[in-house]
């Protein structure tokens, strides 16, 4: 995935931050990180059929906006189950809970996946083109 794209997604996420945690605070969380979730995968469907690199760089950046409700709206829901004597205890759980870069499977899986290498003998067909963009 190129750098730019990546830039999009965090512009997104950046922007999304204030006004997602404000609308997990004005919705009921019920609501609004279900939403935000069915929305945000047929989004990220959506980026397997980009026709071009500027449609993607735009699924990217609304995916980001989406995305942006995720943790705090997880931490808003943990703090409004637990006191505070154990709030601390359990965000500090659910934090480390949460793959870090070198155990997400973003290298080899999505090279074989998307087309980089031979998978089960089948030739690459180029369905990863965008995320092979440097």
């Amino acid at each position: 995935m190129s750098a730019l794209s990546a830039s999009w997604l965090t512009l997104g996420y950046v922007i999304g931050q204030f006004p997602g945690t404000l609308l997990t605070v004005r919705i009921s969380p019920s609501i609004w990180l279900p939403t935000c979730e069915l929305i945000w995968t047929v989004l990220v469907m959506l980026c397997t059929v980009a026709k071009n690199v500027k449609h993607l760089y735009v699924l990217r950046f609304f995916i980001g906006l989406l995305e942006a409700s995720a943790y705090p709206g997880m931490l808003w829901v943990l703090g409004s189950w637990y006191g505070p004597a154990e709030l601390g205890k359990r965000g500090q759980w659910m934090s480390l809970s949460q793959p870090g870069p070198d155990a997400h499977p973003s290298g080899h899986l999505p090279s074989n996946v998307l087309g980089r290498h031979h998978v089960f003998g089948i030739p690459p067909d180029g369905g990863a083109q965008w995320s092979r963009r440097r």
